[in-house]
């Protein structure tokens, strides 16, 4: 799994790294699987990358942990998903 910061983090971006650190997986062959963060006013300002269906549900789980909501992706469809903090 790979992340990358976009733009500006909000301060529970830190939260979010930290959990993200604990699901390690092994990479495997495949296609890239990408959710994009996006703060509570719609900026993207992270993307997470995984090759691993395994390890992007366990993402979109903590996501939901951490109180983000899943919405559709739209744009250039580049993202798998996205998720939107509302607070």
């Amino acid at each position: 799994m790979q992340t990358r910061l976009v733009d500006a983090a909000p301060s529970t971006d830190d939260l979010l790294i930290e959990k993200l650190q604990s699901l390690r997986w092994p990479l495997q062959p495949g296609e890239t699987i990408r959710v994009g963060i996006e703060d509570a006013q719609g900026r993207l300002y992270r993307v997470i990358e995984t090759s691993s269906v395994v390890e992007a549900v366990h993402v979109f789980e903590l996501l939901h942990e951490l109180g983000l909501v899943a919405r559709e992706p739209g744009g250039d469809g580049s993202l798998t998903r996205i998720y939107r903090g509302e607070g």
